[in-house]
This record gives C-alpha cells, sequence and structure tokens, in this order.
C-alpha cells in the first residue's frame, strides 16, 4: 500500500512540474481613431478606424535539453464597430532549440516582416504608414505584403547579429490545375543601433495582374539606424509580375514592373514622438503583351505617385499613448495609389486616375 501511493506521490509532482513548464500569456492592443478624409473625387468623410487592434495567445513549454515548443494564436478585431476573428492574424505552432526555430501555420514572411522595420508608425493600418505606395503597384496588391497560408518557416540562430530566415506554402487549392505555390528567404543583420536586411518573395499563379502559369515576385531592402533618441531608415522595393496578358490577338506573355522607396525619422523627446514618412513609387515598366490599359504608352509614363505623413505621439504610460496624424498621396495622371489599411476608395476599379488622397486622425492606442 506504501509504495502504490509513493507512486502515485511522484506521479503528481511529475504532473505538476511538467505544468509548471508550460507558460501562456495573453496580450493585446486597442486602438480608436476618428479620422477626416477625402479625395479629390471623394467629399470629406468622418470615420472611426480601429488600427490593428488585436487579441493574441502565446504559449511555451520548455522539453529540455535547451528545446522548446511554442505557439501563437491571434486575431485582429475592430474596437469600433465589434467585428473580427480570433486567428487572422500570425498563428502557428512550433519548435526551437539550438538549431532555430520552425513554425507551421498562417504566419508573417520575411518581406512582410520587414515592413515594421521601414515603417515607423505603429499600427500598420494606418493611413499614416507608407504600405499602400511600397507594397502595390499602382494601388493593386499582389499579396507580396499578406501573410502566407498553409505555410512553413525556418528561421535560422543569430550568428554575431546576422540571422535568415526560409518560408515555403504549397499550392493546396491549385486553379485550373496550376501551381499556386509560394516561398520566400530573409537576410537581416542587427548590430547594436543598426539594422540592414534583404528579403526576396514569390507567389504564383495568383492572378491578381497576370494570368495563367504567372508569377508575382519581389526584391525589398531595408536598413535603419538609431543615433541617439533619432531613428533614420530608408527603403528601396521592387515587384514584378510575369505571366499572359491581353485578350484576343494580343494575348501573350509580358511583364509589369515598378520600383518605389521611401525616407522616415522617428525622434523622441520626453514624453513626445516625431515621426515623418516620405515614400515615392516609380512609374511602371510593361513589357510583351501587357501593353493596354496602365500600360498603355499614355498611361505607363504618369503612373507613379508620392506620399508625406506626419505623426505625433504623446506618450501617457508605457502602454498607453495618444496619436495625432496627417497623410497625403498625390498620384500621376494614371495612377491610382490608396491609402492601405482603410482606403478612402476600397475598390482599385472604381478609383479616378489622378485622384489625389489625404486625410487626418486623432486617437488612443492602449497595449495590454
Amino acid at each position: 500500500m506504501t509504495r502504490k501511493i509513493c507512486m502515485a506521490a511522484t506521479m503528481v509532482l511529475a504532473m505538476t512540474e511538467c505544468h509548471a513548464q508550460t507558460e501562456v500569456n495573453a496580450y493585446g492592443l486597442a486602438s480608436a481613431v476618428l479620422e477626416s478624409v477625402r479625395s479629390s473625387t471623394v467629399s470629406r468623410t468622418a470615420r472611426f478606424v480601429s488600427n490593428s487592434s488585436l487579441l493574441g495567445f502565446q504559449g511555451t513549454e520548455d522539453l529540455g535539453s535547451g528545446n522548446k515548443a511554442f505557439f501563437q494564436i491571434e486575431g485582429g478585431f475592430d474596437v469600433d464597430n465589434g467585428s473580427g476573428r480570433i486567428n487572422n492574424r500570425d498563428s502557428y505552432v512550433g519548435l526551437q532549440g539550438d538549431f532555430g526555430r520552425v513554425k507551421l501555420g498562417f504566419m508573417t514572411s520575411p518581406m512582410r516582416g520587414m515592413g515594421s522595420r521601414m515603417n515607423f508608425v505603429p499600427g500598420s493600418t494606418s493611413i499614416a504608414n507608407n504600405i499602400g505606395i511600397m507594397a502595390t503597384m499602382n494601388g493593386q496588391a499582389t499579396g507580396l505584403n499578406s501573410r502566407m497560408q498553409n505555410s512553413i518557416r525556418y528561421d535560422t540562430p543569430s550568428m554575431n547579429g546576422l540571422a535568415g530566415a526560409l518560408i515555403w506554402a504549397p499550392g493546396e487549392n491549385r486553379p485550373e490545375g496550376q501551381n499556386n505555390y509560394a516561398y520566400g528567404a530573409g537576410l537581416s543583420y542587427v548590430n547594436g543601433p543598426l539594422y540592414a536586411g534583404y528579403a526576396y518573395e514569390s507567389r504564383n499563379a495568383q492572378r491578381v495582374l497576370a494570368r495563367g502559369e504567372s508569377e508575382d515576385f519581389g526584391h525589398r531592402v531595408a536598413a535603419r539606424y538609431t543615433l541617439g533618441t533619432t531613428t533614420f531608415g530608408v527603403a528601396w522595393d521592387r515587384m514584378e509580375s510575369r505571366g499572359e496578358f491581353g485578350t484576343g490577338a494580343a494575348a501573350g506573355a509580358g511583364s509589369i514592373a515598378r520600383k518605389s522607396w521611401s525616407v522616415s525619422a522617428k525622434h523622441t523627446a520626453g514624453v513626445h514622438d516625431f515621426i515623418i514618412h516620405y515614400a515615392t513609387a516609380g512609374d511602371m515598366r510593361c513589357n510583351g503583351a501587357a501593353t493596354a490599359e496602365q500600360c498603355a504608352a499614355a498611361n505607363s509614363p504618369f503612373t507613379g505617385a508620392r506620399q508625406l505623413s506626419l505623426l505625433y505621439q504623446y506618450i501617457l504610460s508605457k502602454r498607453t499613448m495618444l496619436q495625432a496624424y496627417y497623410s497625403r498621396i498625390n498620384n500621376e495622371a494614371a495612377a491610382r495609389y490608396d491609402f492601405d489599411g482603410d482606403p478612402v476608395v476600397s475598390s482599385r476599379a472604381a478609383r479616378v486616375p489622378g485622384s489625389d488622397t489625404r486625410g487626418g486622425g486623432f486617437g488612443i492606442r492602449h497595449e495590454f
């Protein structure tokens, strides 16, 4: 009897120890901003937005020998209208150890992750960010700045500040038998106040601009440096879509490409943050059968755009701040760029070429 009691006590202690090695934390962000936006063709509109509000859960378990299992479930929600989902942001499960980190799920790619390095504005969906310029082709999102579904990602350990990342997603739902797989890679270097990075991504058969066995791919380079309480950043991006364009006798292989770049600065003075973003997108470069509509000879030289954003933050505490910002996009005669997360005109087809967009906002942001 005594032996059985001892065995039971041992099992209870083992279970207690195992439970102590598992940690689950809840975290989140709530943001509410009152904005006023307009364009050259749309009258001024007042609206509430919820810039990147989220709720998430993270957990780790110590497996011994320096290895850990971990998971994350994260979803975005709108505090202004009550909508949202529990897992529409980065959600995954994985293992980590001396070999690095392996994750499987719905994840940010190295290219998308670099967006946080080149964008100093908290809350990636704010109209003050530069994603509408840096991550679209004349206002058309290609998916190269979105999270990757059904993916597996590997991150190397940091080696004297140098680290790499690989991501791959098989084509689970193939359109008409076409292979719509995606993959990406990134390399970064961090040394004190300096960050520098490069990322590449390719998505196949997305049928966003080109048709058929198309490929949408991009290169992105970014660097930032902190000097005292001021951080400077610069980024360059090139996107291209290759595949079939045109209809009828004009159908055939072609490509559309554009380059963009941005410069940013953030200065902190006590409880005050001052941020400035400037981004510009170059004209579309079109080849082969991609010579219609925006790529027509009369249009393609006028498909560039520029964006200027100014933002002020008043830090109430480590977790709470007030924000005020203004942003404006100036489109050339054939350009259709708009704000990214909350555009003035949601449908790209409904945007009037050459119409400028502008807006400002004031709100509160709280992390928990």
